[in-house]
């Protein structure tokens, strides 16, 4: 199974084992909201819980506190469906990576992800990956 959607300058790639979102430039705030739309829903049509973050070719600048604290806010909702590996950004870019899962992380969620140099670590890595069932609220 191959599908790809496209959100602007990015798109979100469907295969058999990966959703990956291909991230272009620096996206808008409402063009990051549907990015995040379309996983959301490739997440819950799929039952692909491994997420690939290709960061190759997004912009060095680092997103603005808006996006950090959508993107946030959404793995917050999302922790338990996905687990995340991102790889080709910059450090600074990296940086801000970190900070979102450690915002995740500071409001209790349980967030599975990681940041590679390549692409292939960030494959290999997610594979060796399950994730566990949420527990109910």
């Amino acid at each position: 199974m191959q599908k790809v959607t496209q959100v602007g300058a990015c798109s979100v790639e469907h295969t058999d084992d990966f959703i990956i979102v291909h991230w272009v430039g620096l996206p808008s705030l409402s063009e990051l909201q549907d990015v995040y739309s379309v996983l959301g829903e490739s997440l819950q049509e799929t039952g692909i819980q491994r997420v690939l973050f290709d960061l190759t070719r997004a912009d060095a600048t680092p997103p603005g506190a808006d996006l950090r604290r959508y993107a946030s806010q959404w793995w917050q909702r999302n922790v338990d469906k996905a687990m995340l590996a991102s790889f080709g950004m910059t450090w600074v870019v990296r940086v801000v990576m970190e900070l979102v899962a450690r915002t995740v992380h500071l409001f209790g969620h349980s967030f599975v992800s990681k940041n590679f140099a390549t692409e292939a670590e960030a494959r290999a890595w997610l594979l060796q990956q399950t994730l566990s069932p949420a527990p109910r609220r």
